[in-house]
């Protein structure tokens, strides 16, 4: 049911190659190291190496989580793609809501407080978990062990930017108006893309909560 409800983000066309025979079974799994999808003429080429998968041995169709790259040395970034398409559109589309105005989005102070807040929040927790990261991985090649505190902060830049990720996608979705609804539009899809990962582990917000409890010195409910 898990991998089935995948369908909800992509295409009828594209869901219905692996899961329209009666007899359809998925199985996938995270990758063991690095999984590349390399960007290519008509899609992707994958190369990697994945973990076992429950049901493989039955599987019709087998999936692998994997990053994508626009060349073999370069990973896609695309977390300002939404917001950087909403700028371009506030340039021309107008506002009013049907009603005829000729005042173009990006004359709308609602809409000016909006990017100006979308920006900054998506550059601050970038530069959080930039700063975590490189923390981190100092701490770990020093001493190999991470206290409390500093896990409690790695785990809030990590999910606290896939919050403010969320935020942007939400905010341009939603401000494009009917722009944003049909398949084809700098929204619609990034929309889905960025909802899918909502409902893993890393972005649960229960990982405030644990992170708190160790902010204040208590051993959190699940592990950081």
């Amino acid at each position: 049911m898990l991998l089935a409800s995948s369908t909800c983000y992509c295409r009828s066309r594209s869901a219905a190659v692996p899961f329209g025979a009666p007899n359809a079974l998925v199985a996938w799994g995270p990758p063991a190291g690095i999984a590349k999808a390399l960007a290519v003429d008509g899609g992707y080429r994958v190369t990697g190496k994945w973990r076992f998968a429950s049901g493989s041995a039955n599987a019709t169709w087998m999936g692998g989580h994997s990053t994508v790259f626009e060349t073999a040395d370069q990973p896609r970034r695309n977390e300002r793609t939404s917001l950087t398409a909403f700028v371009q559109l506030a340039r021309t589309k107008t506002s009013g809501g049907g009603l005829g105005s000729a005042t173009v989005l990006r004359d709308n102070a609602v809409i000016q407080s909006g990017v100006a807040r979308a920006t900054g929040g998506l550059q601050s927790a970038r530069a959080f978990l930039l700063q975590m990261l490189a923390e981190v991985w100092n701490a770990s090649a020093a001493s190999g062990a991470l206290p409390l505190e500093q896990r409690a902060h790695l785990r809030l830049a990590i999910t606290g930017a896939i919050e403010a990720a969320r935020a942007v996608v939400d905010f341009a979705y939603r401000a494009a108006g009917t722009t944003a609804i049909f398949e084809g539009s700098p929204f619609e899809r990034r929309f889905r893309d960025l909802h899918t990962p909502l409902a893993q582990g890393q972005a649960h917000l229960s990982n405030f909560e644990s992170a708190g409890q160790a902010l204040f010195g208590l051993e959190p409910a699940q592990r950081l």
